[in-house]
């Protein structure tokens, strides 16, 4: 539940810096409050998987996690590197490097899924 009200929070927090940010010209008080607002939830999020995973007895369920980790930043770094290279080739067209922590909260509850069920 705390994982899912964590993803809804980046996707505010990211459309509020897209927005205010990137097509008004804020001030650099503001700015640093954008980029804070965009760095505390991953921060939260990796304090969160290494508190869990410290505290976590089970060696399997500890590898399930990591792994399932591991895929989601795999798989959110081929979609970042597609998603650019594309972008670049059109006009005036940028990707929103935010964006790439929403692409991380999809694919890793889903290759967690994935790992669970094949293990079953």
């Amino acid at each position: 539940m705390v994982y899912c009200a964590t993803c809804v929070v980046l996707v505010a927090v990211t459309e509020v810096c897209w927005v205010d940010f990137f097509h008004a010209d804020p001030n650099p008080p503001l700015g640093a409050l954008f980029a804070i607002l965009s760095a505390a939830p991953v921060a939260g999020m990796v304090y969160a998987i290494g508190r869990y995973l410290g505290r976590e007895t089970d060696e399997f369920i500890r590898a399930v996690v990591v792994q399932s980790m591991l895929w989601a930043f795999g798989i959110m770094m081929v979609i970042d590197i597609f998603l650019g290279v594309l972008l670049r080739q059109s006009n005036g067209l940028r990707i929103l490097p935010m964006l790439n922590i929403d692409i991380f909260c999809v694919a890793a509850p889903m290759a967690l899924r994935v790992h669970l069920w094949r293990n079953r």
